[in-house]
């Protein structure tokens, strides 16, 4: 969350096999989420733009889409018993009671944790107090890409499914203003 690491670090290694060459990122679901959170903190000279498919724009909004119905029985549910688990595993007694010390500094409640049958849990109640957030919904707003695309300065190609039952379609979307910015004089839409 808020982290660049792993973009500063393949753009350096990019640079440094290719010197004289411009870059694109491109991302996909998650990774489109990282590029447009990348663009709208960075403004990386070598960086020309990027290409950002099925994005997910609005992330209260397409998490709660996919947790009900038949994509939640088929895939989710067991994908957040599966996320429980994995947060709390440990191989040892002495590493268990570390884990939750830890956890319980940070205000985060294990117990409640461990009982989270959605992902809107989790979210609330371990991976926002873990970044020390409000509660889930600050989570959402703050990682949610539709909040940060007026910051990018480079062009971007957006492609999104129209009829993508979970993700926003960019009709949706409000980005008149994205639509009218101008880049070194030359406008990139329309």
């Amino acid at each position: 969350f808020g982290s660049h690491n792993h973009i500063d670090e393949c753009i350096s290694h990019l640079e440094n096999l290719f010197p004289e060459k411009k870059i694109l990122l491109v991302g996909a679901c998650l990774g489109a989420m990282s590029v447009v959170d990348y663009l709208s903190n960075e403004n990386h000279p070598n960086v020309v733009g990027s290409v950002i498919y099925s994005c997910t724009w609005k992330v209260k909004r397409e998490t709660m889409n996919v947790t009900s119905g038949l994509d939640y029985h088929l895939f989710l549910k067991s994908l957040t018993a599966d996320t429980v688990k994995r947060i709390f595993k440990c191989s040892n007694e002495a590493e268990e009671k570390l884990k939750k010390d830890w956890f319980t500094e940070r205000g985060i409640d294990v117990q409640k944790v461990k009982k989270s049958k959605s992902i809107w849990e989790i979210d609330n109640d371990f991976v926002a107090p873990l970044f020390n957030l409000s509660d889930g919904e600050d989570y959402y707003r703050r990682i949610s890409p539709i909040n940060k695309c007026h910051r990018i300065k480079k062009p971007v190609v957006l492609i999104n499914s129209r009829d993508d039952s979970t993700i926003t379609s960019l009709e949706e979307m409000d980005l008149k203003q994205w639509y009218q910015r101008r880049v070194r004089g030359k406008k990139l839409w329309g």
